[in-house]
C-alpha cells in the first residue's frame, strides 16, 4: 500500500489500495482498525506528497517509514458512536465491561411524544412501542436483508436497508474514528403495525407466551392484540384510569389489572369478564403475577406491595419500599418489579449471580420461534429444574447420612413452592418514586440491598433485569441518562470476629451504577424506558449483519454475558436509540478475524 501510494504519482495503484483498505477495514482487529480508517481516507481524499506530508512529514521513504511505525504504540481511537460513562462508580472508576457503547441504532420520533412503555416478546421476534399519543406500534426485531427472488436485494430495498444502518452520532460526538457496529441491525427502521384505537395515554403492556398482547390505558380499557390482525381483538373495559396489566406466565386465558379505583382485578380472557377481584387500601400503580405463578403482587401509591394468592385472590402479606426515618418515610409511588431466581449454591458465592433458566439450542434458526420450539424450551427448563432438585436430595441424604429415598419422599410431600426454596433463592426489585430500587428476598420478604443513583420522581420508570440477573438497567428523569448497576458489586464492608466472617448488619445501599448520556433533547431529557436486549436477539442479529460469519455458530463461546450486550432505550421526545457494548464488538471481530478463539 506505500508502495502504491508514494511510487505512483497517478494514483492508478493507490484507487487499488484504497480498495484494499475498504475490504480490509471492517473485519480489522481493534487497534489497527482506525488506523486503516484514516489512512483509507487519506489515500483517497489526498495526493501521495500531501498524504506524506500529513502522516509522516520527517519521513522521505517508504522504508524509513515501515522502520518507524514499529516503534510507535497502538492508538485506539474512539468511535465516533461512542458513548461514555458520565459517572462511574462509588470509587470513581468506570467499567471496562460497559463502557463505552456503541450507539448502533437510532429511529427519531418514533411517536409524537413521550414513549412510556417498549416490551420484547418471549419469543424475541418483535418489540412493542406504546406512550403519551396513545399510539400502538410493533417492530419487528433482527430483520433480515431483503432480498428478491433471485438472492439479489432490489434497489429500493436496498437503499432502505442501508439508510437504517447508519446510526447517527450522538450530538456531541466523543470520538473521532469511524463508526462500529452499524451493521447490527437489531430494529427495523419501521414498524411492522401501528394501531390507533386508544384515545389516551397507552401506560403499560404484556405480552402473553402465545404472542398475544395486552395493553393498559389511561382511557380507562384494556385492549387485547394479535400481530396478524389489524385491530384489536376484546376491550376491557374499567371504572377508571388502568395503570398496570400482566399476562398470567402459562396461562394467557387469564389475566390481572390494577387501578386507581383500588381493586385487583383477574379477568378471563375469551369471555372479558372478571373471576376475581380484591380491594386494595390505596391508589395500584403496578401489578404483576410472580413466576412460579403462586402469588400476584400489587404496588400501591405509597409504597406499600401487597402479596395475593393466585388462587381466590386472597390477601397473603405485604412489605413496605420506603424508608423508615426522614423526609422520605411516608412512601412513594411504586413503579414495576422485576424478578429473579439464583441457585443458591452460586447466590452465596461472592460474584457474578446467575439465572436458572436454560436456554434451549434448535436446529434452524428459523425453528427458533415455533410453537414445538418454545413448547421443547419449556420442557427444558423443567427437566434443568428437576436435575436441580435431585442433586439437592442427594446433597441433604449426604448430610444427614440417610438413604436418598427418604428425601425424596419428603420432598413430594412438600409444597411446590417450599420445595423449590431449598434450591431457589427468589427476589424482588421493586421500584419507586423516591428515586430507588429495592431488593427483597421472597423466603422471607426482607429487603437485601437498595439501589440509587438513578433519578425517578414523578414517571412511571421502572428497572429491568438482564436475563442473567447480573445487571440491573433503569432511565432517569434528569439529564438524559440511563443507568446499569451490577447486581454482585458487594458494598457491605465485611467484619471478623469469634463468630467468623461477616457483613454488617442492615441491608446494603449501592451507589455503583454506571450513567450513560443517551438523550440530548434539550426540552426534556428524560429516559422513560430502557432493556437489555434478550440475548436470543442480539445473536440473531450479529450472525445476520454478516460481519460474525467464521462464529456464527460459536457466539456462546465469546467470554461475554450476551443478556447484557445491547441496550435499547426510549425517551420524552419519542426517539429509540439502542447501543452495543464496544468490549463485545471487540472481542467478537477478534474471534472472527485469523486469531480466532483463543
Amino acid at each position: 500500500i506505500e508502495l502504491a501510494v508514494c511510487e505512483h504519482p497517478n494514483n492508478s495503484l493507490a484507487n487499488d489500495a484504497s480498495t484494499i483498505l475498504d475490504e480490509y477495514t471492517p473485519s480489522s482487529s481493534e487497534h489497527s482498525r482506525g488506523g486503516f480508517s484514516r489512512l483509507r481516507d487519506a489515500v483517497k481524499l489526498s495526493s501521495p506528497k500531501r498524504l506524506f506530508a500529513e502522516f509522516s512529514p520527517n519521513f522521505s521513504s517508504p522504508m524509513k517509514l515501515r522502520v518507524a511505525k514499529s516503534d510507535l504504540p497502538p492508538v485506539d481511537i474512539l468511535p465516533r458512536n461512542a458513548v461514555t460513562a458520565q459517572s462511574g462508580t462509588n470509587t470513581g472508576k468506570s467499567s471496562a465491561v460497559l463502557d463505552p457503547l456503541l450507539l448502533i441504532g437510532n429511529i427519531t420520533m418514533a411517536h409524537a411524544g413521550p414513549i412510556w412503555r417498549m416490551e420484547f416478546s418471549p419469543d424475541g421476534r418483535y418489540l412493542a412501542t406504546a406512550g403519551d399519543d396513545g399510539l400502538l406500534s410493533i417492530y419487528q426485531v433482527a430483520p433480515k436483508k431483503p432480498r428478491s427472488a433471485d438472492l439479489c436485494p432490489t434497489a429500493a430495498a436496498l437503499a432502505e436497508w442501508e439508510a437504517a444502518q447508519g446510526a447517527p452520532p450522538p450530538t456531541d460526538p466523543q470520538g473521532t474514528g469511524p463508526a462500529l457496529g452499524t451493521e447490527i441491525k437489531i430494529l427495523s427502521s419501521k414498524p411492522l403495525r401501528r394501531y390507533r384505537e386508544h384515545t389516551a395515554d397507552i401506560v403499560d403492556m404484556s405480552w402473553s407466551h402465545t404472542g398475544f398482547l395486552l395493553t393498559a390505558s389511561l382511557d380507562k380499557t384494556v385492549r387485547l392484540w394479535h400481530v396478524s390482525k389489524k385491530a384489536s381483538l376484546k376491550i376491557f373495559t374499567h371504572t377508571t384510569f388502568v395503570t398496570s396489566v400482566n399476562f398470567h406466565p402459562t396461562k394467557d386465558k387469564y389475566f390481572v389489572t390494577g387501578s386507581f379505583d383500588r381493586k385487583v382485578r383477574v379477568w378471563d380472557t375469551p369471555t372479558g369478564r372478571v373471576t376475581e377481584w380484591a380491594q386494595a387500601p390505596d391508589r395500584i400503580t403496578s401489578v404483576s403475577f410472580t413466576p412460579d405463578e403462586e402469588y400476584i403482587v400489587a404496588g400501591l401509591f405509597h409504597g406499600q406491595v401487597l402479596f395475593y394468592l393466585a388462587d381466590g385472590l386472597k390477601y397473603y402479606t405485604q412489605i413496605a419500599a420506603r424508608d423508615r426515618h426522614g423526609t422520605k418515610k411516608s412512601g412513594a409511588k411504586v413503579t414495576g418489579f422485576a424478578f429473579r431466581r439464583l441457585r443458591k449454591d452460586v447466590d452465596d458465592k461472592e460474584g457474578s449471580p446467575s439465572c436458572t433458566s436454560p436456554t434451549s439450542t434448535v436446529k434452524n434458526e428459523s425453528d427458533e420461534h415455533t410453537p414445538s420450539a418454545m413448547k421443547r424450551k419449556r420442557r427444558i427448563n423443567r427437566k434443568s429444574m428437576k436435575e436441580d432438585i435431585s442433586k439437592e436430595v442427594r446433597r441433604q441424604a449426604r448430610k444427614l447420612k440417610v438413604s436418598p429415598k427418604i428425601i425424596k419422599s419428603a420432598f413430594h410431600r412438600m409444597k411446590r413452592r417450599d420445595r423449590n426454596a431449598l434450591v431457589y433463592k427468589e427476589q424482588i426489585l421493586v421500584s419507586t418514586n423516591d428515586s430507588r430500587m429495592r431488593l427483597f428476598g421472597l423466603d422471607d420478604y426482607c429487603i437485601e440491598k437498595k439501589y440509587k443513583g438513578a433519578k425517578n420522581t414523578s414517571l412511571q420508570i421502572k428497572a429491568r433485569m438482564s436475563e442473567s440477573g447480573q445487571y440491573f438497567i433503569s432511565g432517569s428523569d434528569t439529564g438524559g441518562m440511563m443507568h446499569i448497576w451490577n447486581a454482585s458489586t458487594r458494598t457491605r464492608p465485611l467484619s471478623i470476629d469469634s463468630h467468623g466472617i461477616h457483613t454488617s448488619r442492615g441491608h446494603e445501599k449501592c451507589w455503583a451504577s454506571e450513567s450513560f448520556q443517551v438523550s440530548n433533547y434539550q426540552r426534556k431529557p428524560i429516559i422513560t424506558d430502557a432493556h437489555f436486549v434478550p440475548s436470543t436477539v442480539l445473536k440473531r442479529a450479529m450472525k445476520r449483519s454478516g460481519l460474525f460469519s467464521t462464529i456464527s455458530s460459536q457466539l456462546d463461546d465469546l467470554d461475554h454475558d450476551l443478556s447484557s450486550g445491547a441496550i435499547i432505550t426510549c425517551d420524552y421526545e419519542g426517539s429509540i436509540r439502542i447501543l452495543l457494548r464496544k468490549q463485545l464488538f471487540d472481542d467478537a471481530i477478534k474471534a472472527a478475524g485469523p486469531e480466532g478463539f483463543h
